[in-house]
């Protein structure tokens, strides 16, 4: 896994949402979308490779202490934190981080934290049903032509095919039916 990278767009969100704070599962969530790195290598190395050290950077930039960082950083992944040692951790993680930290960098992506009232202004379980229909009628009479050795289309109404396919599977986690999970698309 090592020289393993996420692509510059991937570790923004990444750190992004290592700074906001949000949880593991929140952050798989949106790693986890179709032809990104994070789906190829799994959430396990995910969390351990990319994961854990975003959120120790994320916890020096927040001036937490070195305590609350390793703590972090051993949520994120018990794995990578009981293979490496709290000692390792700090000389290769967390003073690189803390000096990292102390850089102005302007390009930054801040997000702010998860809210109680996030769901406000959201759209109605109805009409996110409705776009997820639109999109995969889009993408399955896309896979439809696919075959055509007339032309190949990769985008639709200039959207790629693989950002259509993404923004599905950002649909998953909250497309119940029935109270079960269903599923987003068969390719």
């Amino acid at each position: 896994m090592r020289g393993a990278r996420l692509g510059q767009g991937e570790q923004g969100v990444l750190s992004s949402l290592a700074r906001a704070g949000h949880t593991t599962a929140h952050a798989w969530v949106f790693a986890n979308l179709a032809g990104t790195k994070a789906r190829e290598i799994g959430e396990k190395a995910w969390r351990r490779w990319f994961w854990a050290p975003a959120t120790t950077i994320a916890a020096a930039e927040s001036g937490l202490t070195e305590q609350q960082a390793w703590d972090l950083f051993h949520q994120a992944s018990p794995t990578q934190a009981t293979k490496s040692g709290e000692n390792a951790w700090r000389r290769n993680r967390w003073l690189p981080a803390l000096r990292e930290a102390a850089e102005h960098r302007p390009r930054r992506r801040r997000l702010r934290a998860p809210q109680a009232d996030d769901h406000q202004g959201e759209p109605s379980p109805r009409r996110l049903r409705h776009v997820r229909a639109v999109l995969q009628a889009a993408v399955d009479r896309h896979l439809a032509g696919e075959g055509s050795t007339v032309r190949r289309i990769d985008t639709i109404a200039g959207v790629r095919v693989s950002s259509l396919r993404a923004a599905l599977d950002a649909f998953a986690p909250t497309d119940t039916t029935e109270g079960r999970q269903t599923a987003m698309h068969s390719s």
